[in-house]
């Protein structure tokens, strides 16, 4: 049974992790010694990558589990790490999931477990290493105080069909450039900057849905600078709609932008921005129209540079004392 739950975890993360496709086979060995409680495993891939897996019971209801990633390439980054994770099956003391879930019927037997990671590199880079809780309960992988990197994440995932999946991802300070490159690895322009922000996905593998609402200053992206950027998306993936985003320029003006966005096609990125529906910010009210032409964030503030045009009466007449004006708005933070 314990050999299941660490096959059953393997198999999931090459299952969502991993592209379709069943025209690659990868060399593989292994063993199983129930006597002792071990399981190991090795899988080869190509240009010197593998995964060692060496799965040991260091007692009666405790185990150990050490994974080796060597050179793995994903989207286009080269990762290696060495991943290990402490589990305890039975109930946790600090279960808080004691009371709301039935075993009875589970195909898992219930436990929990700590996971770390050390010598991780990311492009033969050092990056801050993975470090979590989790849990079993009800063939459900529940995730939490997970994180990796400038990322962390806490959610379930079902271990049975259709393996469905709730997650709430959260980025700090994420470089923009790693970010871009994740959804588009084939693209040809440079940019810098940080996000932050929230990205909840939710479904099943062919219907998942993504909501994120992301956030970026003092950023750019090929030859557009900007202050800030604000963007909201949902939908299922990849074909998402794009709601209620902003991007001040720097030294431009603010603009709104929405439509819809395929994530699934890298190659078009550029020709569907240029499709989506951008229009200045304006705020209208009854006796004037505003354009926020520039808007610039500073660490004690921002600075608004507003056009407002006059409103005129009923018969298109304005009044004479009236005037379009063009005006400066300082707001302070602390």
């Amino acid at each position: 049974m314990k050999i299941k739950i660490v096959s059953a975890l393997v198999l999931f993360g090459l299952f969502y992790l991993s592209p379709a496709g069943a025209d690659t086979v990868y060399p593989f060995n292994g063993n199983v010694d129930f006597e002792k409680k071990q399981f190991n495993f090795i899988l080869d891939l190509n240009d010197n990558s593998s995964i060692k897996i060496n799965f040991v019971g260091t007692t009666e209801n405790k185990y150990n589990c050490r994974i080796n990633l060597e050179h793995i390439k994903s989207r286009p980054w080269d990762f290696s790490s060495q991943i290990e994770t402490n589990i305890n099956v039975g109930n946790s003391q600090d279960d808080i999931f004691e009371n709301e879930y039935d075993q009875r019927n589970s195909r898992f037997p219930k436990l929990h477990g700590k996971i770390w990671s050390q010598y991780t590199l990311v492009d033969y880079k050092p990056v801050r290493e993975l470090n979590g809780d989790f849990e079993i309960i009800n063939d459900r992988l529940y995730i939490k105080s997970f994180s990796f990197g400038q990322i962390s994440l806490n959610g379930f995932i079902e271990l049975i069909t259709p393996f469905k999946i709730d997650f709430n991802i959260r980025l700090t300070a994420v470089d923009l450039d790693n970010f871009l490159t994740f959804w588009g690895p084939d693209k040809d322009f440079e940019s810098g900057g940080e996000v932050n922000g929230e990205i909840k996905l939710s479904g099943v593998r062919d219907r998942l849905m993504m909501k994120g609402s992301l956030e970026s200053v003092d950023g750019f992206i090929k030859k557009l600078h900007f202050d800030g950027l604000k963007l909201n998306l949902e939908g299922v993936y990849p074909r998402m709609q794009i709601t209620k985003s902003f991007l001040s320029q720097t030294d431009g003006m603010t603009y709104s932008f929405q439509g819809p966005f395929n994530l699934g096609n890298p190659k078009t990125f550029k020709k569907q921005i240029r499709s989506l529906k951008m229009a200045p910010v304006i705020k209208d009210s009854s006796s004037e129209r505003e354009w926020t032409i520039i808007r610039r964030k500073e660490e004690s503030g921002k600075t608004e540079f507003k056009y407002r045009m006059q409103k005129g009466d009923s018969y298109g007449v304005s009044d004479t004392k009236q005037s379009d004006m063009l005006g400066v708005e300082r707001t302070m933070e602390f």
